[in-house]
């Protein structure tokens, strides 16, 4: 007797023989040929491995923080933090961000004038939170704003001034080691 590990399979299979055995009854009427269904092969997969799965990044809380304004004839609103979280320091700007547009905004640092060395990225967006990761080794120390740069034309657009959010000395530190 063939074992079967499927319940679906095994109700096809007993309702097909069931009309081989109704049509061989006598009843004067032929049942139509069963239906024969094919099983898929088996297949071999690898070894299930655990996916990367990207972690929810944990926020220690903001280290300084600081409202945009514009430079130059831009328009520049809302605020950009910055935090500490447990895979290193993020800038974070607001939902209410906006910069008015330019062009090949970029993001840096700088204490009363735009450093090049500190650009951390492109702008994402024109406006809406968005998070740029600090790279290790860039010191913040000495650096208390933050600027939205136009690389085309070599002008501030945007700066938000930061204030310490816990400890006086919190920019105080190279971020990211």
């Amino acid at each position: 007797m063939l074992k079967l590990t499927s319940s679906k399979l095994l109700f096809t299979s007993l309702f097909s023989f069931s009309i081989v055995l109704a049509g061989c009854s006598g009843g004067g009427e032929t049942a139509p040929p069963p239906v024969k269904k094919e099983v898929a092969p088996t297949i071999e997969t690898a070894p299930k491995t655990e996916r990367s799965v990207e972690k929810p990044v944990k926020k220690l809380g903001p280290l300084a923080k600081g409202t945009f304004s514009g430079l130059n004839d831009h328009v520049v609103t809302g605020s950009a933090t910055i935090i500490r979280t447990e895979d290193g320091v993020q800038l974070v700007f607001s939902e209410d961000f906006s910069l008015d547009g330019a062009p090949d905004p970029s993001v840096g640092f700088g204490n009363g004038e735009y450093l090049k060395e500190t650009n951390i990225s492109d702008l994402k967006n024109l406006t809406g939170a968005q998070t740029y990761d600090i790279p290790q080794g860039l010191s913040l120390s000495g650096l208390g704003q933050v600027y939205i740069w136009c690389d085309k034309f070599s002008v501030a657009l945007g700066v938000a001034n930061f204030k310490p959010h816990q400890e006086p000395d919190a920019l105080d530190d190279t971020y990211g080691s």
